[in-house]
């Protein structure tokens, strides 16, 4: 199987879960529906295609989509089965942190001067 993704990685929706993510929420065939999922919220969200920009933007301003990308995918991963985390906050904790983060690039996100900005960078 391929990466389907164009803005993260199935490594780094897995590494993000955690060491206690379920084995088939952060398998290849799930991370690239949740990373599918995840473009087109935040394309939707901030109103710009940024799946067919992607790779035409430089190195030093995709960072922030990758990262927000793949922190709402690791969310989906690790919302396919809490029970594997030690204690419930475990999790909560993960998620909270990676929303909270993704909420906030998609602000940034939002600015038709950073878009403009990203787009000629």
């Amino acid at each position: 199987m391929t990466e389907a993704g164009t803005m993260a990685t199935q490594a780094e929706v897995a590494r993000k879960a955690g060491n206690f993510a379920s084995a088939t929420s952060t398998a290849e065939a799930y991370t690239n529906v949740y990373i599918l999922q995840a473009e087109s919220y935040v394309n939707s969200k901030t109103l710009k295609d940024w799946t067919t920009a992607y790779a035409g933007l430089a190195v030093t301003v995709k960072y922030i989509l990758e990262e927000t990308v793949s922190n709402l995918a690791a969310i989906y991963a690790i919302l396919f089965d809490t029970q594997q985390y030690t204690i419930l906050e475990e999790s909560e904790d993960l998620i909270n942190i990676m929303w909270a983060k993704a909420e906030a690039n998609i602000e940034i996100l939002k600015d038709k001067d950073v878009q403009a900005f990203m787009v000629a960078a």
